[in-house]
């Protein structure tokens, strides 16, 4: 295998020579993404399980979304890193053809979550009114689906803001800054250039997000077990 693959960057038609090696970082990333999500969805739905609250659902559904959008990357980018050109006769899928799909799965899931999450924010008078959401899917590569992230999360901030000022609770700050940190990683893939260190911060950033989630609702949790 090269020192370098020509792949199409997050399943865009945009190509570049990118060093195996980010491979390695991409994927851990990735993962440390996938698990923070998949512990927040348990944490939530265990709290769902006992209060019955439908945000609390619906934030179980949106964690279980992204830990599997991003459990997708991270075997993107463990076959990209382990790709040995036989595998290409044996196969018969090109490295690009594979994270496109790869990205492309991603996306897809990416948004079905935030619609998710874009929906249970809305008040509960508002949301009992929605038969059918329609969401532009007009991504063809990163730039689409990230702008349609940015708005989506931009009415969640909103209403996690309104909610702080409202309680001014430990709780409601975790919410607002898990939130605020996911919509800065679209931002931040957005507007900056592709280079391992932007990419690291940016991916620490939605780290941070997830883990501030997973916080408060350990929090939660450990609120509930003491009233009982």
């Amino acid at each position: 295998m090269t020192g370098f693959e020509i792949l199409a960057i997050a399943g865009s038609e945009i190509e570049t020579l990118i060093p195996v090696w980010f491979y390695i970082f991409s994927g851990v990333a990735y993962f440390a993404a996938a698990a923070i999500s998949l512990a927040v969805c348990y944490f939530a739905f265990r709290i769902y399980r006992t209060s019955r609250q439908k945000k609390i659902m619906f934030l179980s559904i949106v964690f279980l979304l992204l830990g599997i959008a991003f459990v997708s990357l991270t075997i993107s980018s463990v076959y990209t890193y382990f790709y040995q050109p036989y595998l290409r006769d044996s196969l018969g899928i090109s490295l690009t053809a594979f994270n496109k799909s790869a990205f492309s799965f991603y996306y897809v899931l990416s948004l079905l979550s935030y619609v998710t999450l874009f929906i249970a924010y809305f008040p509960d008078e508002v949301r009992k009114k929605f038969y059918v959401l329609y969401v532009p899917l007009w991504f063809s590569g990163a730039d689409g689906f990230h702008i349609v992230s940015i708005m989506m999360l931009a009415f969640v901030v909103y209403r996690a803001l309104s909610n702080f000022y409202k309680s001014r609770s430990t709780n409601s700050f975790l919410v607002l800054l898990a939130f605020s940190l996911m919509a800065v990683f679209h931002v931040t893939m957005l507007m900056l250039p592709f280079d391992l260190t932007y990419f690291l911060v940016s991916h620490a950033l939605l780290a941070v997000g997830f883990l501030s989630l997973l916080v408060m609702l350990i929090r939660v949790n450990r609120s509930g077990k003491r009233r009982k």
